[in-house]
């Protein structure tokens, strides 16, 4: 999609940086819905450490902080242009299932 048209300069689109989150969750919430999907016991069991301390660091930050905790979820401005977001659910039950289930 071409964002130099009267829509995109209209939303205000050009030049901007937009993070695309589609939903926020945790990965025990993540892990609930993945049991619902496929009606199977699914629990999120966490690691002491991924190896290399950069990433554990870099992990206790976003569990102590999060990530784009200011960001619209979903951002208005793509909203606006028709960007279509996806639910959990809808992953779940179109990756997951299909897998898993």
């Amino acid at each position: 999609m071409n964002y130099d048209t009267p829509k995109g300069r209209e939303v205000g689109v050009l030049g901007g940086v937009f993070p695309v989150v589609s939903m926020r969750f945790t990965y025990p919430e993540f892990a609930k819905a993945i049991e619902k999907g496929i009606k199977k016991p699914v629990k999120f069991v966490p690691v002491e450490s991924g190896g290399m301390a950069e990433y554990d660091e870099t992990y206790e930050f976003q569990a102590q902080y999060g990530l784009y905790k200011d960001t619209p979820c979903p951002n208005p401005k793509l909203v606006a242009l028709g960007v279509k977001f996806g639910s959990m659910e809808e992953f779940i039950a179109q990756e997951v299932v299909p897998r898993f289930g």
